[in-house]
């Protein structure tokens, strides 16, 4: 018997779950005269309806448990039960075309809005009120940019509830394309090597969230980096800059599982744009650059890398157990 890939039966729980949310809301708004149902269907609707709670946590509770990769990471970056619930209900439409017809029959507007969103996720006034607090700009949901809204700070009920192309190809389980030119790098090692490696080399590792800014000539920082994303096994993404949209940046690496690295003229400056959308994202974000005097006052809230140090502390011929290859140049770059 063939087995159900992981995001498929995510993405079936996702539809289920807007399926009752639509029913739910049929029979609310039968019950408030804003439309009418035979007593059949208002039977058959309610039991559906009844399933809400059982099929929510079902829902969470599968995507908590989704193998490492960008299911699991969207679940890691909407935070809440709640936040992935709502992310949940807003994304249901690009997964199943009858979905967007139920929400634009019950709405009576033709795109998605925080005012419907809310009123498929909850069915009490009060839950509502407190639902729409995680809909603000500086929450998980927009400030990871799963969720996007015309206006920055607080979410008003006739604004355009957007879902992230990157989003739904993570909920999809789809390539996610990144959102600006970059240079992929990817370099593998066998398993009982990365792990000699690892000892030998000493290289720390890139927290997700936190940001790392690698300084010193510029073949020696495409080395470390080559060295530290083999030591992984992820692919590096690099970038010149952050652009004009760091949070977008952030969160297709993070959904992608590879490290980010922007090469900046001004490593501050960099930093202070990326800090919060990694934060936010848990992107594994490295900023490159030349030394620019960063010993003495590198950003606080960040980790330096010197080249320097590092190859002042190499140790000669732990290359020679690397196969040859991209990765052993780079080991011989650093004086290893």
């Amino acid at each position: 018997m063939a087995t159900v890939e992981p995001h498929l039966t995510l993405c079936l729980s996702v539809i289920e779950l807007a399926r009752i949310a639509a029913a739910r809301l049929t029979v609310r708004d039968a019950a408030l005269g804003f439309s009418r149902l035979a007593a059949p269907q208002r039977t058959a609707l309610q039991a559906q309806a009844d399933r809400w709670d059982d099929v929510a946590d079902d829902l969470v509770r599968i995507w908590r448990n989704q193998p490492r990769g960008a299911g699991r990471q969207l679940a890691a970056m909407a935070r809440s039960d709640e936040e992935l619930v709502l992310f949940a209900l807003a994304a249901a439409p690009q997964i199943d075309r009858t979905l967007g017809r139920a929400y634009r029959s019950l709405a009576g507007v033709t795109d998605l809005t925080v005012g419907v969103l809310l009123d498929l996720a909850a069915a009490a006034l009060d839950h509502r009120l407190q639902l729409v607090r995680l809909l603000h700009g500086d929450r998980a949901l927009r400030a990871s940019g799963l969720l996007e809204l015309a206006h920055r700070g607080p979410a008003m009920l006739d604004d355009r509830v957007e879902v992230s192309r990157s989003a739904v190809a993570a909920l999809r389980g789809e390539t996610i394309v990144p959102p600006g030119p970059v240079a992929a790098e990817h370099a593998e090692l066998p398993g009982e090597v990365a792990e000699t490696l690892e000892a030998a080399v000493q290289l720390p590792r890139w927290s997700p969230g936190q940001i790392t800014i690698v300084s010193g000539p510029a073949a020696e920082r495409a080395a470390l980096l080559t060295v530290r994303a083999a030591l992984d096994g992820r692919e590096v993404w690099h970038v010149s800059g952050p652009g004009p949209d760091p949070m977008a940046w952030c969160r297709d690496a993070a959904l992608s599982g590879v490290h980010l690295d922007v090469a900046a003229a001004d490593p501050r400056a960099a930093f202070d744009a990326m800090r919060q959308s990694a934060a936010w994202t848990h992107a594994s974000v490295v900023i490159s650059c030349d030394d620019n005097g960063l010993a003495d006052s590198s950003p606080s809230g960040s980790r330096l890398i010197q080249t320097a140090s590092l190859r002042a502390a190499a140790g000669s011929g732990v290359s020679g157990a690397v196969p040859a290859g991209r990765v052993r140049t780079a080991l011989e770059t650093l004086g290893f």
